[in-house]
């Protein structure tokens, strides 16, 4: 009569000793949702107007690049802003598309789009003189050739 007593006091101190170490254990960690909170709180999402710009090849237009992006910018920065990132941050992609030295879309690989995006913010953060966009995203990235712009027509 006295062993199943003992074993009855025995599983219950284990399980409430388990409970109690489980809820101190949880008790010392932040919640995923306060840090996702906090991380949102700095940055804000930008997202650009679509961006015409011509490819220029072998002394002739061969076709756009239409692209859209996002940036992802200090919250705090773009509150105290007199003039719209947006501008300045179309202006960037512009000359880095323009310029065609990131992105041959003939020959495209995977990997120049990282170095696209990331040569975007360095060149928006430089202007700024400080890290002001943290990310770029690419909404959308297409290339039409000058035979399919505007229907086909002459340009």
């Amino acid at each position: 009569m006295i062993k199943p007593i003992l074993i009855g006091v025995w599983i219950t101190g284990v399980s409430l000793g388990a409970a109690y170490g489980a809820f101190t254990w949880q008790a010392g960690q932040k919640p995923a949702e306060e840090k996702k909170e906090k991380f949102l709180g700095k940055v804000e999402q930008v997202k650009t107007k679509q961006l015409s710009v011509p490819v220029i090849s072998e002394g002739a237009i061969q076709g756009y690049v239409v692209a859209q992006f996002a940036f992802t910018v200090e919250s705090e920065v773009l509150k105290k802003m007199t003039v719209q990132p947006e501008t300045l941050l179309l202006d960037e992609a512009f000359r880095v598309l323009y310029n065609g030295d990131m992105l041959q879309f003939r020959t495209m690989t995977k990997g120049d789009l990282d170095k696209t995006a990331k040569q975007i913010a360095a060149n928006v953060n430089k202007r700024f003189g400080r890290e002001f966009v943290h990310d770029v995203l690419i909404q959308e990235l297409n290339f039409v050739p000058k035979e399919q712009a505007r229907g086909g027509q002459r340009l």
